[in-house]
């Protein structure tokens, strides 16, 4: 009876005085909706957060002291916390009348439906990803850690670590990953199937191989007698022109290149992207738009580069060397060349200030088999021509205490390395030089005996020009320069503006060929506003 007057809300006060002391009445346990508070609706489009709520929900049943209460209020209390959804959710659910009357069924039913078998390969990479970010408190870091691994499921392990650990590492390194989808389905997997299915696998791949390799042989001489309907409609074609235009295809694209999705080539086992995707092109299978061979391939490329928003990029290349004419002029200032390393292998390059990007000839040491291509980037040599630009790959160049991560293009072709000006700045290979700073030096460069400081006198310059020659043929040849107001009585103290800045000493640099009508037509236009 007490426990159907707590049903209803009513208590009879004469049987709640005969209880004892330490006990608590039996109709505060079922007063839970009239007194519940802060418990929110679950919100049904955020399943992950089923393991929170479910944690604050029974807290709320143990404050509310609901906790020694039968399953069936429990049950009707989980439901009217989560929602009139769950109602639904619990009557379409597979229990049986007993589990339907037990709370622990219940909840573990509502488990799999919001949360469903946890994938521990995605959860444990989750774990292993999450790291600090700049300007995140510790406190936060630490929770979101302690969060994931609960998610992780490590308490209930039914293998040893070692061996979860190195199924995991399995499914989430291998090659093929319609392999790697394909074990993450299956709940139930051990070890040792991972390691069997990872080996037949190796072994049909291979298979494969030699059966396609063998049935093209014997297929040729048959496929020719077969098709002799099909060989005379391609003769009303030109003939050999699909054949002609698919080596011209090919020359142009890039070494290392993937020719169904434009990227780097896949290894062995790995699937291309490209794969049953439809082209924007020809709308046929198997590749990208952007490696179709079609005639709408140009403005299907115009069209992604404007969406792109990549501007085209022209770059100039100033290496020049000396023919014979020059070669003793060129003996005395040799080129300058340094030896850096690049990918593990010691290159040597030429020092070019005039080179705007770092090129390496097709074929040498430590060019990676796999490039990038580098379809927006034009690349012209002194003479305005354009080079043939194989790809590019980016490396860490060194020398001394300074390292600069450079994008090295491969040209096909190039006689030599050539490292680019910005390289060789940030190397400090070479400076720029723009100003003089000071001169410690005395008023008359080269005469080390002249102090510039102090006036000179005749007596004074017939002892330098004794005691130096080529001093004494300068005065003797320009007898000018040591007369008249170099020789002014008395002594004078010349005095500099503070704000005073010494003359800029600019660097004469060479005119490449392709400016060099564009600087004669500006200078011909500034020598008429002169005249």
């Amino acid at each position: 009876m007490a426990r159907k007057a707590g049903r209803s809300g009513q208590s009879n006060p004469d049987e709640d005085m005969g209880e004892s002391p330490g006990s608590r009445p039996e109709a505060l346990q079922y007063r839970g909706c009239s007194f519940r508070y802060g418990i929110d609706r679950f919100q049904f489009n955020k399943p992950a957060s089923w393991t929170d709520w479910l944690d604050f929900f029974k807290r709320y049943l143990v404050s509310a002291g609901l906790m020694a209460a039968d399953d069936d209020f429990k049950i009707n209390e989980l439901i009217l916390c989560i929602g009139p959804e769950a109602n639904a959710i619990l009557k379409r659910s597979t229990l049986s009348a007993a589990d339907r009357s037990s709370f622990d069924a219940v909840v573990e039913m509502f488990q799999r439906h919001f949360l469903g078998t946890r994938n521990i390969v995605y959860e444990l990479a989750r774990l292993h990803g999450i790291v600090q970010r700049d300007g995140e408190p510790v406190d936060s870091f630490i929770s979101a850690v302690f969060a994931q691994a609960e998610n992780c499921e490590l308490d209930d392990l039914k293998v040893s670590p070692k061996q979860l650990l190195t199924q995991c590492q399995l499914i989430a390194g291998m090659a093929n990953r319609e392999l790697a989808a394909q074990l993450q389905t299956d709940p139930t997997l051990t070890l040792e199937q991972v390691v069997q299915r990872l080996r037949l696998d190796a072994t049909v791949a291979s298979q494969q191989r030699v059966i396609a390799e063998t049935v093209g042989d014997k297929a040729g001489a048959p496929r020719a007698v077969q098709n002799g309907q099909v060989e005379s409609v391609l003769r009303q074609k030109a003939p050999g022109t699909a054949r002609r235009s698919r080596s011209k295809w090919r020359m142009n694209q890039p070494d290392g290149v993937c020719k169904k999705c434009g990227f780097p080539a896949h290894s062995k086992g790995q699937k291309c992207p490209a794969v049953g995707k439809l082209c924007n092109c020809c709308k046929r299978m198997g590749h990208f738009a952007r490696m179709c061979r079609s005639k709408q391939q140009a403005r299907s490329s115009a069209a992604a580069v404007q969406n792109q928003g990549e501007p085209e990029r022209a770059y100039f290349l100033g290496a020049l060397s000396h023919v014979d004419s020059y070669a003793r002029r060129s003996q005395s200032t040799p080129p300058w060349r340094v030896e850096l390393i690049v990918n593990g292998v010691a290159t040597r390059f030429k020092i070019d200030t005039g080179a705007d990007v770092t090129c390496i000839p097709e074929g040498r040491p430590g060019i990676p088999s796999g490039l990038l291509p580098a379809r927006s980037l034009k690349l012209f040599g002194p003479s305005g021509g354009a080079l043939r630009v194989i790809g590019f790959f980016r490396t860490t160049l060194k020398h001394g205490d300074c390292t600069r991560t450079e994008d090295c293009y491969v040209v096909r072709g190039l006689a030599e390395a050539l490292l680019s000006r910005d390289a060789s700045e940030q190397l400090r290979l070479v400076q720029r030089l723009n100003e003089v700073s000071g001169l410690d030096e005395p008023a008359m460069c080269g005469f080390s005996k002249l102090d510039g400081n102090k006036s000179t006198d005749p007596q004074t310059l017939d002892s330098i020009c004794s005691k130096d020659a080529y001093f004494a043929e300068v005065r003797k040849e320009f007898p000018e320069l040591f007369d008249g107001l170099g020789l002014l009585e008395g002594e004078y103290n010349i005095q500099l503006k503070a704000d005073a800045k010494p003359h800029a000493l600019t660097v004469p640099r060479r005119v490449p060929l392709h400016y060099r009508g564009m600087l004669r037509d500006q200078l011909n236009q500034m020598a008429l506003f002169v005249q």
